[in-house]
């Protein structure tokens, strides 16, 4: 399969906020069938150079700033290369978020060889997005050494070296939600997460102090670029407060209701649903009950019967033992628990 884009996320496991990002990031990601993507990492006990597995490219060696960061990415700019087809590699990060339809538009206007790009900094690419053709992502690990410098001005210098200008993105502005900052270049512009307006915008720099911030900041994007709904934030708070006012009201009604709607709506459905529980019951039971039956049988016994059977037995005994008795004495208990057991199971 040819890829348009492969993406390439510097990422590492030691902090709990990336293991978050790596759970939002995907979402969006994957709604395009063109595009491809890795976590990418160093590890220290692999004997190989790339472990790929799932969306993680593992690299052989040790993570740091310098020189980590450079050896992972020209590594799995190199591994890529020689096991996909794609247009383009864009090396980024776990905390920028893109806006892929402006991504998408801005590559169609651009050629597929000796492109090289992103957002200008200090004369070199930021490392939050270096958009490479698949020909520079060559000359880039064709000339790796070993540099002691950090990751994006190493990179940006190797494409320079080879005469490749650097393009730097004016279509677009680079969107900051994080603390501002006087010494930052003109194309970029501060957000207000409240705006619903990106359109302006190729990708979100993320990073604050508080990196719980980043993550409501991500599910907020979620929502507003791709409709991809958040988990709830004032649910949680608003709760509390409003069950205890709402249930004592509403109830009473459900008490009175339940016993009126109860007898008219089960003669309709149970003539419906128990020919469906007559069929499946023995073909799912055999399978499900050797299962769960090793996982409940410890939790009943010694915590569950205990507590119900001294509840129920008063009440069941009296009217059960006239009945079975004569038939099978004492065997309703036994009853009981196996029913008991049988619900639980289900």
């Amino acid at each position: 399969m040819h890829y348009k884009i492969i993406f390439l996320i510097i990422s590492s496991s030691n902090e709990e906020i990336y293991s978050q990002m790596k759970l939002l990031s995907p979402k969006y990601y994957d709604l395009y069938s063109n595009i491809k993507y890795f976590f990418i990492e160093n590890r220290t006990n692999i004997d190989v150079d790339v472990i790929e597995e799932n969306n993680h490219l593992f690299i052989n060696g040790s993570e740091s700033f310098i020189p980590g960061i450079y050896h992972k990415s020209v590594k799995s700019i190199e591994y890529i290369t020689n096991k996909y087809s794609f247009d383009y590699v864009i090396r980024t990060n776990l905390s920028t978020f893109w806006n892929m339809t402006n991504l998408f538009n801005l590559l169609d206007t651009k050629p597929k060889e000796k492109f090289a790009g992103g957002y200008s900094f200090q004369g070199f690419i930021s490392g939050t997005g270096i958009i490479m053709s698949r020909d520079v992502g060559i000359i880039v690990y064709s000339n790796y050494n070993n540099s002691q410098i950090g990751d994006d001005l190493a990179i940006s210098q190797t494409i320079q070296a080879n005469h490749i200008e650097l393009y730097d993105v004016i279509e677009y502005k680079w969107g900051f939600l994080i603390p501002r900052n006087d010494n930052l270049p003109s194309n970029c512009r501060y957000l207000d997460i409240n705006e619903n307006d990106f359109s302006d915008i190729l990708n979100f720099r993320i990073k604050n102090a508080d990196r719980n911030i980043d993550i409501t900041y991500f599910k907020i994007l979620l929502q507003k670029l791709y409709n991809i709904n958040r988990e709830p934030i004032i649910e949680p708070i608003i709760e509390p407060i409003v069950e205890p006012i709402v249930e004592p009201i509403v109830e009473p009604i459900i008490s009175v209701v339940e016993p009126i709607v109860e007898p008219i709506v089960e003669p309709i459905i149970e003539p419906i649903i128990e020919p469906i529980i007559s069929v499946v019951e023995p073909i799912i039971e055999p399978v499900v009950e050797p299962i769960i039956e090793p996982i409940i049988e410890p939790i009943i016994e010694p915590i569950i019967e205990p507590v119900i059977e001294p509840i129920v037995e008063p009440v069941v005994e009296p009217i059960v033992e006239p009945v079975v008795e004569p038939v099978k004495p004492k065997q309703y208990k036994l009853v009981n628990i196996n029913l008991l057991r049988r619900r639980l199971y289900r």
